[in-house]
């Protein structure tokens, strides 16, 4: 059978704009910052209990094997601790972002670059989403929202997530930002409490007790945190309303 060279005329420029009319842009920076923030926000729900059992398990032990009567330094040292603890939160909820863009991103396979090659989906017009269906779809790694849906359980959410827990081990180890801020804050709430007065001897004592039990508690955050956080399939629960942010996305 032969077509007429009209027709195959026909058919090669609608090919052409069936490709091309609707190009498949890669997930631009602010594309990338929704989505980074669309996991962290459900991880920081996960975190916050683990940062709280480590506070309370903190100010629970760490005056362990310390004598005498403490209670001035103990209540100074106290409010420091909480309120470093608590800033140490914040400050890493608000880096996951940039740690899970990097997870993404950066770290290979990495979500970027062209989806035309095959051509898997259509990108939706201005102010429509992606589809579940797209997702299905988009089967290889590339830059495309739905690429990145496709690929949650097999990459995205494994390496997030392991990143993550190598980023607050790093902070809890002994030369990490956990340890040096908060021997920093007690340090100094003990000496402007004055509660040893000129015995430098004994304030010195008294603080390597507590540096020694910060550093133990330290250690069994990092491994709590290592195992409780998104324990198997703890997070799952929040792959349904991740998908639609991130097919939200052009």
């Amino acid at each position: 059978m032969k077509f007429l060279p009209s027709l195959i005329t026909i058919y090669t420029i609608y090919t052409t704009l069936l490709l091309t009319a609707a190009p498949n842009q890669a997930c631009e920076q602010n594309c990338r910052d929704g989505i980074s923030l669309a996991f962290c926000n459900s991880y920081i729900q996960e975190w916050n209990p683990l940062f709280d059992n480590f506070t309370t398990n903190l100010l629970n032990n760490l005056y362990k094997d310390s004598n005498g009567n403490i209670d001035q330094v103990k209540n100074a040292t106290n409010i420091a601790v909480l309120n470093q603890v608590n800033k140490l939160k914040v400050d890493f909820s608000r880096s996951c972002k940039d740690i899970v863009q990097n997870s993404i991103f950066l770290y290979e396979p990495k979500f970027k670059g062209q989806c035309q090659r095959p051509l898997k989906v259509i990108q939706p017009k201005n102010g429509v989403n992606w589809t579940l269906t797209d997702c299905q779809n988009q089967d290889y790694v590339c830059g495309n929202p739905p690429s990145i849906c496709h690929f949650m359980d097999k990459y995205v959410k494994p390496r997030n997530v392991g990143i993550l827990k190598e980023a607050l081990s790093g902070r809890a180890s002994v030369d990490g930002d956990f340890t040096g801020t908060i021997t920093i804050a007690i340090e100094d709430a003990v000496t402007k409490s004055g509660a040893f007065g000129n015995d430098q001897s004994r304030m010195n004592t008294f603080l390597g007790i507590v540096t020694t039990n910060l550093r133990h508690e330290l250690d069994h955050f990092a491994k709590d945190f290592n195992d409780g956080f998104c324990f198997k399939t703890s997070c799952d629960k929040y792959d349904d309303e991740i998908k639609s942010i991130l097919l939200s996305f052009p």
